[in-house]
């Protein structure tokens, strides 16, 4: 039975192999095995190219939450699943899964800054670098919350996406400035371009006929 604990422990055989091996059925050996926290593989594996000194100084950068247990997997070459299981069976916590660093800016410092893009005083690039807050996140926020965009971070918008927001404010479906966060388009040009476009189905112009043309002077037949 020791022995093939041992295997099992090590690794290098599967449940179904050290059954047979040493003659105890596999129900028995998956009880003690479980009983003591051994992992049961039921297939045979490749061989592990890691140690047990290599483990544990894995299972030691977990415990001291410097690493995560998937940046540890790579780092050691350690199956992941294994150091989950080994982890969770001696306790260990675990730090975020991913190797996301976490987030140098509060709450105070976003509303900081949009408040900051939403006066003119700075743009979203400069907002970035002075609040240590990602363009993207800014980007996002300044759309969900309506902020107009100074001039100097202009946000790409096509023509289809202007005529769409215009026909949705001409019909009523949305306001202006329903249409300009739906539409990702600047409040002021859709603004200026629905006054435009209104004040020219006011006012039509009239079209000038075209001049007729002189005709030559005819020079009496001699």
């Amino acid at each position: 039975m020791d022995a093939a604990l041992d295997a099992l422990r090590s690794h290098s055989m599967s449940l179904t192999k050290a059954s047979i091996t040493y003659g105890i059925p596999s129900t028995t050996l998956w009880q003690r095995a479980h009983r003591l926290g051994i992992d049961t593989p039921k297939k045979d594996g490749p061989a592990k190219s890691w140690t047990e000194d290599v483990l544990n100084v894995a299972l030691e950068a977990l415990r001291n939450g410097s690493i995560s247990a998937n940046k540890a997997s790579k780092a050691y070459g350690i199956p992941s699943s294994t150091l989950y299981k080994i982890a969770r069976r001696e306790g260990i916590r675990l730090a975020a899964p991913f190797n996301a660093a976490p987030t140098t800016w509060s709450p105070e410092d976003l509303e900081r800054a949009l408040e900051a893009i939403r006066s003119g005083q700075t743009t979203v690039q400069r907002a970035a670098a002075d609040f240590g807050i990602p363009s993207g996140t800014l980007y996002g926020r300044c759309k969900r919350e309506g902020i107009e965009l100074s001039r100097s971070n202009p946000t790409p918008w096509s023509e289809d996406a202007m005529t769409e927001a215009l026909e949705a404010v001409r019909l009523g479906q949305m306001s202006i400035n329903q249409a300009a966060i739906h539409y990702n388009l600047p409040y002021s040009s859709l603004y200026g371009r629905f006054k435009r476009v209104k004040y020219e189905a006011d006012h039509p112009t009239e079209t000038e006929e075209p001049p007729i043309p002189s005709h030559p002077n005819l020079s009496a037949p001699q």
